[in-house]
């Protein structure tokens, strides 16, 4: 039954168009120290996030950075993946 959720979880993830959106996009509600990224879907969008934009070549992290606008209370966490 779990396994069956997850894999239902991770094919909706995978299904998501590219590039990611960023995920004070995708839940504009949470702030960047919201419980809501440790815990649910935020979690599960951030990790997904992190692993995605990991994939990225130096080039298109910073292709993406300049082309998305990062909230001010967002770039210390921007900073902290792409270095």
């Amino acid at each position: 039954m779990l396994k069956k959720k997850l894999r239902v979880m991770q094919n909706a993830l995978d299904a998501l168009p590219r590039p990611l959106a960023p995920p004070w996009t995708e839940f504009p509600n949470y702030s960047p120290t919201s419980m809501g990224w440790r815990m649910g879907a935020g979690e599960t969008y951030l990790d997904y996030f992190r692993d995605w934009f990991s994939t990225l070549s130096e080039e298109d992290r910073q292709t993406y950075i300049t082309t998305v606008s990062i909230p001010e209370e967002w770039v210390a966490w921007i900073e902290t993946i792409h270095s």
